[in-house]
C-alpha cells in the first residue's frame, strides 16, 4: 500500500510540474529566446526584431539552359543560346508567312485548279507557322519539349512548301521570288530543327525569400507590422549575427526588401521577405 501511495504522489508531482510548464511555456520560451537571441533585423538602421532562426539567406545559382548544333565545334555552346535559337526560328517563320501572303496575292493569274490548290496549301502553312510559334513561345514547356514539337511541325511545313513549289513551277502569274523565299525559310527551319543537343551552364546568383522565425516577442518594433500592412514600399536593411556575449560576428545587407507574409501563434512569430539583392558586409 505504501508503494502505491508513493507512486501516486510521484505521478501527481509530475502532472503538477507539467501543468506549470504548459501554463508558463510561452512566457518562458519568449524569455529564453530573448536571452539567447542571435539574429537582429535592422530596417534602415533601426532595430525592429530579434530572431532565433533564419532561412533562405544564401543565394542559389540560376541555370542557363542552351542548345547547340550537334556538329558544332564549340563544346561550351557559347555561340548559340536558347534565345538565339528561338529568335532565328521565329525570323524564318515570319519570312515564310510573309512570302505565303505575297504568293497568295499574286496567284490570281494562275489557272483555277492550281490557284485553289496553292491557296489551300498556303492556308495550311499559316496554321503550321502559328502552331510552331506557339510551341516556341510556350515557356511552360521544357526546352526539349518545345524543340521536339517544333521539329515535328517543321516536317509538315517542308512538305507543304514542296507541294507549292511543284504546282507553281513555271506557272504564269506566280511570283517565283516568293516561292524561293519560302523554300529558303523552310530549309532554315530544317537546319535549326535537326541535330541539337541540350547543355546547362551556371548562370547568375539569384535570391529567394528570406524567412525569420522566433518566439512571441521577437518583433520588437511595431513599425515592421505597419510596413507589412501598408504594402509594397521597398527598403534596405541589415541582418546581424551576434555571439553569446552580444558581439557582432557577421552582417548581411539587404537591398530592395519588402515583407510579403507574417504569421503569429501563441508561441512563434514568423515573417517572410522578398529581396532583390543580399551582400555580405563582414
Amino acid at each position: 500500500m505504501a508503494n502505491v501511495k508513493t507512486w501516486g504522489a510521484t505521478v501527481a508531482a509530475v502532472m503538477l510540474a507539467a501543468a506549470l510548464v504548459i501554463g508558463q511555456g510561452p512566457a518562458r520560451l519568449a524569455e529564453a529566446a530573448e536571452n539567447e537571441s542571435r539574429v537582429q533585423l535592422l530596417i534602415e538602421g533601426r532595430l525592429v526584431a530579434s530572431f532565433q532562426e533564419i532561412s533562405g539567406l544564401g543565394p542559389e545559382m540560376s541555370v542557363d539552359e542552351a542548345i547547340c548544333r550537334a556538329d558544332s565545334k564549340d563544346d561550351d555552346c557559347d555561340d548559340l543560346s536558347t534565345e538565339a535559337w528561338q529568335a532565328e526560328m521565329l525570323t524564318a517563320l515570319w519570312q515564310l508567312s510573309a512570302a505565303a501572303d505575297e504568293l497568295e496575292r499574286g496567284m490570281w493569274a494562275a489557272s483555277r485548279a492550281r490557284h485553289d490548290t496553292a491557296k489551300n496549301a498556303i492556308g495550311n502553312i499559316r496554321a503550321r507557322v502559328a502552331q510552331t510559334e506557339g510551341a516556341l513561345q510556350d515557356t511552360a514547356q521544357s526546352l526539349k519539349s518545345r524543340h521536339d514539337t517544333a521539329k515535328n511541325i517543321i516536317g509538315n511545313i517542308r512538305a507543304v512548301v514542296r507541294v507549292i513549289s511543284t504546282i507553281t513551277a513555271d506557272e504564269e502569274g506566280v511570283d517565283q521570288d516568293q516561292v524561293k523565299v519560302m523554300q529558303a525559310a523552310a530549309e532554315t527551319l530544317t537546319g535549326l530543327a535537326n541535330g541539337y543537343r541540350h547543355t546547362y551552364r551556371p548562370g547568375r546568383p539569384v535570391y529567394g525569400n528570406i524567412t525569420f522565425r522566433g518566439a512571441v516577442g521577437s518583433l520588437t518594433d511595431t513599425s515592421l507590422l505597419e510596413w507589412f500592412k501598408e504594402g509594397a514600399e521597398r527598403k534596405s536593411g541589415s541582418i546581424i549575427y551576434l555571439d553569446r556575449s552580444g558581439k557582432e560576428v557577421a552582417r548581411y545587407n539587404l537591398f530592395e526588401a519588402w515583407p510579403v507574409r507574417f504569421e503569429s501563434t501563441h508561441i512563434v512569430e514568423e515573417i517572410e521577405f522578398v529581396v532583390e539583392r543580399v551582400e555580405r558586409a563582414r
